[in-house]
């Protein structure tokens, strides 16, 4: 008879029932035994399943997982959650969960093994990057890696535990000894994996990614990096314009290539005396486009020629004006008397003025204090005698005679408006009649003295446009909003005139550099007078036009400095800036991290004329796809090859957690033996 007496409740009605599950399986173990040795076979043999079969085990690999996960704390914590959710007894339940996962290890140990692993290898990545730091020597790593093995293992192996505190405490010095050895082999395994990998794609992406020699390869990445931009503001910038070479940041290093002799001295030497030129006249083009569009050469030719071309028009105007005729009025006459009359060589000074202009002799004369005519006055006469007056009115200002020069100024504004009412009759149907007869003029006159203002106005903008340079940058912004169109278009024509000039002597640099500096004179009145829509890429050419002739300077003028020779001396090796400043500051792993690269470079393995030579090349290249290929390779293998890094990259520190989970497990397991 079968002892039946090891089953609770429970479990006998769960049994009656045909459902196993409810029962341990050392307890299913007892009854088969207890079967055959009784030689009975079991209750309700139609509902209860032979146990003579071995029971199939249900898999545990999420609970393996969480195992691996959790340096064998899962089971307990599994078990306290569910005791608070479902309400049910802890022990009882972690009994059953660890009696499950046994049975899962003792049908299937390897995959529980290999459950455990993976989830063993989430563990100590964060930790041993903090432990590492920013730049992991050997010393380091070794270290690190031994304590975060020695903590995986020791934890590991309490949490694998059963019994007591006491009992799991006992469990943790070999489990830590342990961990702390298989940790690091771990480690160093996942290194070797890792590396082999990337070899693997990486040699594979050059046999058919078409990629240059690793060493060339990693002297431009190299650089990039010391740029402190990322390979797409690199790329945006070569699109824009810009070459790697003329980045103020990697200078030393442009200077180390070019001082170096062979054929990237060669390159670099012609492409940086050629590009500050080629720059210089596309800036000079870029800012002739917008402020003289009108042409590309001698400004003051061209604003000559169109001056001239006024003063002509002007010239037919006036004298189709005054050939036309007008009605002298008597108004007109006391005009022209009030003006002979300002003073006592007032008279004497417009019949000077009269016989320089026509060459003929005046048609007045002086007689006492009265104003005899010779014969009758025309337009053209009281047009000459106004801008006689009107030049004593400047005299008399210049030599400081005020009085008599606003005087004569009253008399030729009064003698000017007299001319335009005579000037202005119209044909009969809008006119006034004098003496029956209407004359037909038109208001010719006064439109060829607008002309002839506009003309003036226009030079006077157009030569202080010349001078804006000298001028104060708030006045200008006051004086150039009064302008109208035509003088804004002759002001900039002036600038640029001025511009030209600049840039004809040995100060084309200073300029470049301060017109596109908002904080200089130059800078502020060069963004008042330009188009607004124009101005940004205006300033773009500017910049990189100054910037391309400054590097130049520096890179090819003036004596080695002590950066540049350092700069030499890391040409083909990757010692970084903070490299030499803890070398520099006698730290020792610092020295002899430089002092190996140092050593490495005196070696073949150093960059060649020729190697040296494709370096230059991309330095120099405005070429944004080949500056592109050789910061990176967009093909199917860079692509894998960056996917293969990213997998690869937590293989070492997941299998520093394999290691000292099944490290802290073994060692806790051999401290239980006797």
């Amino acid at each position: 008879m079968a002892d039946l007496s090891i089953l609770t409740d429970d479990e006998l009605q769960a049994m009656r029932a045909g459902d196993l599950s409810k029962i341990s399986n050392e307890k299913l173990q007892a009854l088969r035994q207890s079967f055959a040795t009784a030689g009975q076979p079991p209750v309700q043999e139609s509902k209860f399943p032979s146990l003579t079969e071995p029971n199939p085990v249900e898999p545990q690999r999420l609970r393996s997982i969480a195992q691996g996960a959790t340096l064998g704390f899962g089971d307990e914590i599994e078990a306290y959650v569910r005791s608070i959710a479902q309400g049910q007894d802890y022990d009882k339940l972690i009994g059953d969960i660890r009696q499950e996962l046994s049975a899962y290890r003792e049908a299937e140990p390897y995959s529980a093994l290999a459950y455990e692993g993976v989830g063993a290898m989430t563990t100590p990545g964060g930790a041993l990057k903090f432990a590492l730091g920013k730049s992991p020597t050997l010393a380091r790593v070794v270290a690190s890696t031994a304590g975060t093995g020695a903590v995986a293992g020791g934890l590991t192996a309490a949490g694998t535990g059963e019994g007591d505190v006491i009992d799991r405490l006992a469990r943790v010095p070999s489990g830590a000894t342990i961990g702390a050895v298989a940790g690091p082999v771990g480690y160093g395994i996942g290194k070797g994996v890792q590396k082999g990998a990337n070899a693997l794609v990486d040699f594979a992406r050059r046999k058919a990614g078409g990629r240059g020699a690793k060493i060339v390869e990693t002297e431009i990445r190299r650089i990039a990096n010391e740029t402190g931009m990322t390979d797409d503001e690199i790329v945006a910038g070569i699109m824009s314009g810009d070459i790697l070479a003329e980045n103020r940041t990697i200078q030393d290093i442009v200077r180390a290539y070019a001082r170096g002799g062979g054929q990237s001295s060669t390159i670099l030497k012609q492409a940086m005396t050629n590009r500050p030129t080629k720059l210089r006249d596309e800036a000079i083009a870029e800012l002739n486009r917008v402020l003289f569009p009108e042409s590309s050469g001698n400004v003051r030719k061209v604003v000559g020629q169109a001056d001239e071309a006024l003063k002509q028009a002007e010239g037919q105007q006036y004298r189709a004006a005054f050939e036309r005729g007008g009605v002298i009025t008597q108004d007109t006459l006391s005009a022209i008397e009030q003006g002979i009359k300002r003073s006592p060589g007032a008279g004497a000074a417009l019949q000077e003025a009269y016989r320089a202009q026509t060459g003929k002799t005046p048609f007045f004369s002086i007689k006492g204090d009265e104003v005899v005519y010779d014969r009758a006055p025309t337009l053209q006469d009281a047009e000459i005698l106004m801008r006689g007056l009107r030049d004593l009115a400047d005299e008399a200002f210049r030599g400081g005679r005020g009085a008599a020069a606003q005087g004569y100024k009253e008399a030729a504004n009064l003698l000017r408006q007299e001319i335009n009412k005579s000037s202005t009759l119209l044909e009969k149907g809008g006119g006034e009649q004098y003496g029956g007869v209407y004359r037909p003029v038109s208001p010719t006159v006064g439109g060829a003295r607008k002309e002839a203002a506009s003309v003036r106005s226009q030079r006077n903008a157009f030569d202080y446009g010349k001078s804006i340079f000298g001028q104060n940058a708030d006045q200008v912004a006051i004086d150039f909003e009064k302008l109208s169109p035509s003088e804004v278009s002759y002001l900039r024509a002036g600038v640029m005139d001025a511009i030209r000039n600049k840039m004809a002597t040995g100060n084309k640099l200073t300029f470049m550099k301060r017109a596109g500096d908002p904080a200089t004179k130059e800078g502020q009145i060069l963004r008042t007078i330009y188009p607004q829509d124009e101005l940004d890429k205006m300033l773009d050419v500017v910049n990189r036009a100054a910037r391309s002739q400054e590097v130049s300077g520096a890179v090819l003028g003036g004596s080695a400095t002590a950066p540049t020779q350092t700069a030499a001396s890391r040409i083909g090796m990757d010692i970084s800036l903070q490299e030499i400043a803890s070398a520099a500051g006698k730290n020792p792993m610092a020295l002899f991290s430089v002092a190996k690269k140092m050593l490495k470079s005196a070696f073949p393995t150093n960059l060649t004329d020729a190697q040296r030579a494709e370096v230059a090349k991309i330095l120099v290249s405005e070429d944004p796809q080949l500056v592109q290929m050789a910061l990176r390779d967009d093909s199917a293998y860079a692509e894998l090859a960056r996917k293969a890094q990213r997998l690869t990259s937590g293989v070492p520190g997941g299998l520093l957690g394999s290691g000292s989970f099944f490290g802290g497990m073994s060692g806790g397991n051999l401290s239980t033996m006797e």
